[in-house]
């Protein structure tokens, strides 16, 4: 009994973000997810230049499993000060900061390696680590989440761009389920400071509101088509 009580308090005390979103994408062969990756290169092509990351990961997504019967799951990267200010954008009369603070792209696994599938920024489906020093100018390894206060204590650490040494990292990443549309569902928003909340319950499946809301990424001329491809 003793030891039923021990077990029960420890399961309560583990960390709740370790096995908050289990691993929820299909494993396919790399040449699958080669040919997948071409299907939805194409498709990035009839989006808007100025649409959002998360808006053309959810289309590719629901594209994958509707159109090809394959199962993603999105990975999210998150970035501290340390990374924008080694990405300045060159511009005006001022070199300003870069200015994301998350970027995100659907995955597959790929003989149970985690490969994500970014349209946009890459010409080919990547291993996750290669995928992150891809988007870098001086790559190094981003971290894996285990608990979410790692990210908000790195990004609030320098306070803004004062005291960029301050930064353990250039960033930081996790996996979510296919539905995740954005990062306040994971729990990460900026309020004078990155903070976090406990994490809303993922949905089941593809919501109707996120699907009208992720549409406008596509050029208008292509949006009846999506919409007829995707059976929404």
């Amino acid at each position: 009994m003793r030891l039923l009580i021990a077990l029960s308090f420890l399961a309560l005390t583990l960390p709740a973000w370790a096995q908050l979103y289990p691993s929820s994408s299909q494993d396919i062969s790399e040449e699958e997810a080669q040919e997948l990756f071409s299907d939805l290169k194409k498709e990035n092509a009839k989006m808007e230049v100025k649409s959002e990351c998360f808006e053309r990961a959810h289309m590719w997504a629901l594209r994958a499993e509707r159109v090809h019967q394959v199962t993603m799951e999105k990975v999210y990267l998150f970035f501290t000060y340390k990374f924008q200010m080694k990405h300045v954008v060159t511009g005006g009369f001022f070199n300003r900061p870069f200015t994301w603070w998350f970027h995100v792209a659907p995955a597959v696994r790929v003989n149970g390696e985690l490969w994500v599938m970014d349209a946009t920024f890459t010409d080919r489906a990547m291993p996750v680590q290669e995928w992150t020093s891809s988007l870098m100018k001086t790559p190094e390894t981003c971290q894996e989440l285990s608990n979410p206060d790692d990210y908000v204590s790195d990004r609030n650490s320098t306070n803004v761009y004062r005291n960029v040494e301050n930064a353990k990292h250039q960033c930081y990443f996790t996996t979510a389920p296919k539905s995740v549309y954005m990062p306040l569902e994971i729990g990460f928003y900026e309020d004078k400071g990155m903070k976090f909340k406990t994490p809303m319950t993922p949905a089941p499946d593809w919501r109707p509101a996120t699907f009208n809301w992720a549409l406008k990424s596509y050029k208008r001329k292509h949006q009846k088509e999506a919409r007829q491809a995707l059976g929404f």
